[in-house]
């Protein structure tokens, strides 16, 4: 069956992935290279998701008995730098067992792996899963185990791994539904802001409700004055487009920003915080609304901490350029004013911190990392930028897939298996790094768009 894509309005489409399933979304931008039909999906300003299917007739000599998934590894860099995943964002430190480590004397000549981690499941989830393929961190979202056999069919909420010579209505092809997050705030964060504020508005969901909850927190807010008993007072979103709201997922909360209703010249306003939450099997959509103060409160300085986290490895490591400490010492810097300002000094057009991803179809029994070959992959980059005046890291850019052309796999599953077999504290995962992806998203256009390079 062949790959075949379409092109439309709301995005890019391809056809040819399943007997079951007529086509399937891509994404807002497609950019595919070699066998990987590639697009990103930027409708909503955090996370960006990344959507790649593998063509396998690209190499239909592949022995019948394989499974080919992709597997995805990431490397974080700052100004060129490799740094560990637990630097750059707390909630990765689940990811730091499995960072490779590269001797000082190979540091240049094998920089493109130091520091370069699996981007799957803690070592405690994975710990009886023998090949880490993206698929598989699915079971995050829908609970379904993650042994092979569950994830053949489409669609699966992080991609669907696909059998040579497999029967007629599975997946056809390997595919991958990947976030990437830019956004250091956390679930915890968000929970905190909103903890003793009574909701906005609390929704009954019924039975069978397939919505997403934001969806339902919109269809609410535009039909129904939660705020006032007058019924000719206006709803809170009467007449508001979601191409005139932003959008971002964290852990699981969808953070929405409309705009601002009483001044014309601010683009945003303030920000509905929704969610559902289950109480003795039954489920609602619990909606909070948070003035643009307190969420630039909550946001404040939380990329800049993480700045400092990597301006003090690097130091400790031994690797900051001397024009790095001289930022660092500035009167503008820590000395002045704690944590308001970044190390480094960082322009408005920097794009400083690179999120690396080596993306790689990989067929293997499914028993053993032994037996794993990579078939093809890509390499792309999701550049951030950072604002003294939001104090936020924001995914600016996009540097776009290229053919893989040389990567240590084994190396990689080598950290892999050391993590998941000799890691005895339990990394809790933060579930969000999957879950987000496989979100239903619509095109919430006022939020950042990002660039492709």
């Amino acid at each position: 069956m062949a790959l075949t894509e379409i092109e439309r309005a709301e995005g890019f489409f391809l056809t040819g992935v399943s007997a079951d399933v007529e086509e399937v979304y891509l994404g807002t931008h497609q950019c595919s290279v070699g066998p990987h039909h590639i697009a990103f999906d930027d409708n909503f300003s955090d996370p960006v998701v990344m959507r790649a299917f593998y063509d396998p007739d690209a190499y239909p000599t592949t022995p019948s008995n394989l499974i080919v998934g992709y597997i995805q590894f990431v490397q974080v860099l700052i100004l060129g730098e490799p740094i560990p995943p637990g630097v750059f964002n707390e909630w990765w430190k689940s990811r730091t067992p499995y960072a490779t480590k590269v001797r000082p004397s190979d540091r240049i000549k094998d920089k493109a792996l130091d520091q370069t981690f699996v981007d799957f499941m803690d070592p405690w989830h994975a710990n009886a899963i023998p090949l880490p393929w993206y698929a598989l961190n699915g079971y995050m979202r829908n609970g379904v185990w993650p042994t092979p056999e569950n994830y053949f069919a489409h669609p699966r909420p992080n991609g669907s791994l696909y059998r040579v010579a497999g029967r007629t209505g599975l997946s056809q092809v390997a595919s991958i539904v990947s976030g990437v997050t830019a956004d250091l705030m956390n679930a915890s964060d968000v929970a905190a802001m909103i903890e003793g504020v009574k909701p906005l508005c609390e929704i009954p969901t019924l039975t069978g409700e397939t919505r997403e909850a934001y969806r339902i927190a919109i269809d609410h807010l535009t039909d129904n004055a939660v705020e006032s008993d007058d019924p000719e007072d206006a709803p809170l979103l009467d007449g508001v487009d979601v191409t005139q709201m932003a959008a971002k997922v964290v852990g699981e909360f969808v953070l929405l920003t409309i705009p601002d209703a009483e001044d014309a010249d601010e683009k945003f306003g303030p920000t509905l915080v929704i969610r559902f939450h289950s109480v003795s099997g039954s489920r609602k959509v619990v909606v909070h609304l948070v003035s643009e103060h307190d969420m630039t409160t909550t946001y404040a300085a939380v990329a800049t901490q993480a700045l400092w986290r990597i301006f003090e490895y690097l130091r400790d490591e031994n690797k900051l350029a001397d024009r790095h400490w001289k930022a660092a010492l500035d009167a503008r810097g820590r000395g002045r004013g704690g944590l308001e300002r970044d190390p480094f000094k960082l322009k408005p057009s920097d794009l400083a911190v690179e999120l690396k991803h080596t993306t790689m179809a990989v067929s293997s029994s499914g028993r053993t990392t032994r037996d794993a070959k990579v078939l093809s992959g890509f390499t792309w980059s999701a550049m951030l930028r950072y604002s003294d005046d939001t104090s936020l890291l924001e995914c600016a850019a996009i540097r776009k897939p290229k053919l893989l052309e040389g990567f240590n796999l084994q190396l990689g599953l080598d950290a892999y298996l050391a993590a998941r077999t000799t890691t005895k504290i339990d990394y809790p995962v933060d579930v969000s790094n999957f879950t987000m992806a496989a979100m239903r998203r619509e095109n919430f256009a006022a939020g950042t768009k990002v660039n492709y390079l």
